[in-house]
């Protein structure tokens, strides 16, 4: 055979070969040789299992892709409609009844409820505006919102709000309950200047177990919460702000017998 003494088979299907070899000697005899039994094995690349599991892996990561696109165009969807439905119902709705009173209300009535018509169309927007790309506030941030709020609320008036606040912990507010309790509050306090007949409001803010609590009492001259989410939009709107998020509302009379108290409640999560 020469140097080197190996033969190179290649190519071989995979399974068990035999090798039939024969020999002679110097004289021409043939030598006997036993039957060479070649086993084959096939390169893991080119196996069947290897590309059955490269078949299973691209359909893998096709569903995975198309999962996502449909996730994200349900998300996208999801999104549009609620900034469709907060817009329509918030500042379009506002609105409306801005446009409806410049065309119906005297001159003097007219620049004064437009004017505030228009804040409260303004005050929608910047609070969408301001967590919509925010995911969500520490509690302390809420809680000097609030304070702030409350200041340019009722500085013009002789009004005096009083704002405490207690935590047992870290706590996050997500953006859209972030944004619903400070439209809240805005209705809450226009309410109290507006149509109360008090003086004075206090709101607490409790982030305790899980859970954000808000509450808000004036001093007014309210005597029954009967009929209260049938006159006007304010109560149907606290509602539908509270609930979408699985809060809870309660409106109640205050202990001395009159003014308005009203107690709503937010899922929380911790930081940690």
């Amino acid at each position: 055979m020469g140097d080197p003494s190996y033969i190179n088979l290649l190519m071989l299907d995979p399974g068990l070969h035999t090798l039939d070899v024969r020999g002679f000697d110097e004289y021409g005899r043939v030598l006997g040789f036993g039957r060479l039994l070649i086993r084959a094995r096939e390169p893991f690349l080119r196996s069947r299992f290897f590309q059955v599991l490269l078949s299973l892996t691209a359909i893998f990561f096709l569903a995975m892709f198309v999962f996502v696109q449909l996730r994200s165009r349900r998300k996208e969807k999801a999104i549009k409609e609620r900034i469709s439905m907060d817009l329509h119902d918030e500042v379009g709705t506002t609105l409306t009844r801005a446009l409806y009173v410049a065309r119906l209300d005297g001159e003097g009535v007219r620049d004064a409820r437009l004017v505030h018509y228009l804040n409260e169309s303004l005050f929608s927007l910047r609070a969408y505006i301001n967590t919509m790309n925010t995911p969500s506030f520490a509690f302390h941030s809420l809680v000097d919102e609030v304070k702030e709020m409350v200041h340019t609320l009722m500085s013009p008036s002789p009004a005096h709000a009083e704002v405490r606040h207690l935590t047992d912990g870290d706590y996050l507010v997500r953006g859209e309950v972030y944004r619903d309790i400070r439209l809240c509050l805005y209705e809450i306090i226009n309410n109290m200047l507006k149509h109360s007949g008090g003086d004075r409001l206090r709101i607490v803010l409790l982030a305790r177990r899980g859970l954000l609590t808000l509450y808000a009492a004036d001093n007014g001259t309210l005597r029954s919460t009967e009929g209260m989410g049938e006159r006007g939009n304010g109560v149907r709107n606290l509602r539908k702000r509270v609930t979408k998020h699985g809060g809870e509302l309660r409106l109640s009379v205050g202990r001395s017998g009159s003014g308005l108290v009203v107690r709503m409640r937010f899922p929380l999560r911790s930081k940690r």
